[in-house]
Parts: structure tokens; sequence; C-alpha cells
């Protein structure tokens, strides 16, 4: 009866060192401004970001009487001062090294999109058909208690940057915006950096443009 018992205490240890744990981020923003909503907001635009797995979602609101014009050859992302190039979403992934035509957001208008490091996205060619696939910037489902660990000493505290400069009229200005990661949490609930746009796969990586 002890010996089963034991045998039983085993099988629950190892069945609990080698469970799936998806990770919950804090995040906050520390530049320009302070805030857990990584919002930012002045007199000519207001931002919003959400941060996933694979990319950037944000929100741009032009408050101004003018257009608000986006050269998306001048953003970039970064982590822990790694800069990256990205794409956004008219672009596609399939077409990482192609110019892209800037955008403009007419008055009192608004544009959401979605950055993607380009360094993350690979190619695989099935039947003569070439899709891409976008990799993880950030784990949000690990298995086994080092793994877990080790990816909270690696990630937290980390910055993120966002390198997102604007022209107001004819004028070039500079923003950027630096968001850290303050905690991570294992938890049996979804992670909050799942990806919130539907992929055309049900894998964990995004197939854009197929």
């Amino acid at each position: 009866m002890v010996r089963n018992s034991i045998k039983f205490l085993v099988i629950v240890l190892l069945l609990t060192s080698c469970s799936s744990k998806y990770l919950f981020y804090s995040l906050r923003m520390t530049h320009p401004v302070i805030n857990k909503s990584l919002h930012f907001e002045n007199d000519t635009f207001a931002i919003n970001f959400e941060i996933d797995k694979v990319g950037i979602h944000f929100s741009l609101l032009n408050k101004t009487y003018d257009g608000l014009k986006i050269n998306w050859d001048e953003v970039s992302f970064s982590i822990n001062g790694q800069a990256q190039r990205i794409v956004h979403k008219e672009t596609g992934v399939y077409k990482i090294s192609d110019v892209q035509p800037p955008t403009t957001i007419p008055p009192k208008s608004s544009l959401s999109d979605y950055l993607v490091p380009t360094s993350n996205v690979q190619y695989i060619s099935i039947s003569n058909r070439t899709y891409a696939f976008t990799g993880s910037i950030l784990p949000v489902n690990l298995t086994g208690k080092t793994k877990i660990q080790e990816a909270i000493r690696r990630f937290k505290g980390t910055k993120l940057t966002i390198f997102l400069p604007l022209y107001i009229g004819n004028k070039y200005v500079s923003y950027y915006y630096d968001i850290l990661i303050d905690d991570i949490t294992p938890t049996d609930s979804p992670s909050n950096l799942l990806e919130k746009i539907s992929a055309p796969n049900s894998n964990s990586r995004r197939n854009w443009g197929a």
C-alpha cells in the first residue's frame, strides 16, 4: 500500500514538472509616457498598442486638419536594442524586401495596422507553392518547469521599442515607444499574447497572403 502511494506520488510529480503552461506578460509603456494601457496622446494624434506573440497591433487617430503620413520603410522594431526591419499588414510577408509605399491618414481619421519583424519570417515550398510563416517574438506556451523558468529569466525586464516617425504636413517628427516586460507569470489560462487576429492556419505561426 505504501509502495503504491509512493509510485502514485512520483507519477504526479513527473506530470506536474512536465505540464504545459501559458505565460502571462505584464507590460508597461515607459516612453514617451508611463502607463500600462500602452496609450499615448497629444494635440496631434492618439496611438494605442497591443503586443501579441508574432507582432504589434496599433491604432492611430489623426486629430488634426492635415494629413499624417507614415513612411513604412522608416519604421522599425527592436528587442533590447537589436533593431529589425518590419512589414505592415498591407505589404504582407511575401514582399518583405520590397519598398513599402507610404500611407497618409486623412484629417480626423484613424488607421489600424499590424507590424511584423521581417527576421521572423520563414518560407517553405510545397508542391511548387511557397508559404510564408511568422515565428514568435515572445514565447506564450512552454512545457516543463526548467524551460518556463529560463524564459522568465530571459524575457523579464526586456524592452520592446517601436520606432514610428510621422510626417505632419511636410514636417518630419521622430517618435518612438518603449514597452517594458515588467513580469511574466505562468498560468493555466490562455496567454494575453495569443494572436489577436485570426490566421489562415491553426499553427502558432501566421501565414499571410497565400
